[in-house]
C-alpha cells in the first residue's frame, strides 16, 4: 500500500511540475544523504536523486522526496526527516 501511494504521489509531482528549474543547494541534498548514510543506508543513484529534489524547495518536492524514499525502502521516519534536511 505504502508503495502504491508513494509511485502516485511521485507521478502527480512530476505531472504537475513541481520541481523548480533553479538547481538546489547541494549542501541541502548532501545533508539529506549524510543522515541517511548515519542511519545505515546505502546512499547510491536513487536515494542521490531523491535527495536532491527535496533540495529544489517546497512542500510538493519535499513530500516526493519522502514517498520516492519510502518507495526503496528507507523508514518513513527517516525519509521525512531526510527530505526536510534536504529543504533546508
Amino acid at each position: 500500500m505504502k508503495r502504491a501511494i508513494a509511485v502516485a504521489v511521485a507521478g502527480l509531482s512530476l505531472a504537475a511540475g513541481s520541481l523548480a528549474l533553479a538547481s538546489p543547494a547541494e549542501a541541502s541534498a548532501s545533508q539529506c544523504q549524510t543522515y541517511l548514510k548515519q542511519k545505515g543506508y546505502v546512499v547510491g543513484p536513487k536515494v542521490k536523486a531523491h535527495c536532491k529534489t527535496g533540495a529544489y524547495g517546497g512542500s510538493l518536492n519535499r513530500l516526493a522526496c519522502t514517498v520516492r524514499l519510502i518507495g526503496i525502502d528507507v523508514k518513513e521516519r527517516h525519509a521525512s526527516t531526510a527530505c526536510r534536511l534536504a529543504d533546508d
